[in-house]
């Protein structure tokens, strides 16, 4: 699993496209959620935050394959959840 594999989960859920300029700049799952919500808003098709926390999640402990007690919104996908 890599960090890629991830980024196309989430693009896959939200129906976006995150530039691999600004995919390179995601350490932690708070990162995503803060460039979802951006992109969501530019495209015109805002949600709460709450609800874009829970799809990068979800999706996240899937992917990865983490606990949820494992998962929080400021680990960093290299150090803390060991994917590259």
């Amino acid at each position: 699993m890599d960090v890629v594999e991830l980024v196309m989960a989430w693009q896959e859920e939200f129906g976006i496209s995150i530039p691999d300029s600004v995919a390179a700049k995601l350490v932690t799952p708070g990162d995503a959620v803060t460039i979802i919500c951006g992109l969501l808003e530019a495209e015109g098709r805002p949600q709460e935050r709450s609800v874009i926390e829970e799809k990068v999640r979800e999706i996240t402990i899937e992917q990865i394959g983490i606990k949820e007690r494992e998962y929080r919104l400021d680990a960093r996908f290299v150090e803390d959840f060991e994917i590259d």
